[in-house]
């Protein structure tokens, strides 16, 4: 394909990369100023909880709050918060695929959850 080709499609399509640009831009923004810290509230499994601080050094959930040790920083709650989402969410898929897999005749070799941002 010749290059005044390709220029001529970039050329065409310059205001949707530039439209795709700012709204990932955007996101990105939003993504780093989005802070959670202790009495925050967040969503889980379509309830509400409330971020407390307690007295220890583990971090948690018991199924009326999300706790937290005392003095952390809200970007350690924050990693904290994800790290408990993929542990809640870990359960709660293994027993959805162990109550599946023998009704589909599979058995699945892991079941794991990360935080993709692509695929390659």
């Amino acid at each position: 394909m010749p290059k005044w080709e390709i220029d001529d499609f970039i050329k065409s399509k310059e205001k949707w990369i530039m439209d795709c640009l700012a709204l990932q831009q955007d996101q990105q923004e939003k993504r780093e100023a989005f802070t959670i810290d202790y009495g925050s509230t967040i969503t889980l499994r379509g309830s509400q909880y409330k971020i407390t601080e307690r007295g220890g050094t583990m971090a948690g959930f018991d199924s009326e709050v999300i706790y937290m040790p005392p003095g952390i920083s809200p970007e350690q709650i924050k990693h904290t918060c994800v790290k408990i989402y993929k542990k809640i969410a870990k359960a709660f898929i293994s027993d959805r695929v162990a109550f599946f897999a023998p009704q589909m005749g599979v058995a699945p070799s892991a079941i794991k959850i990360n935080s993709a941002t692509r695929r390659v």
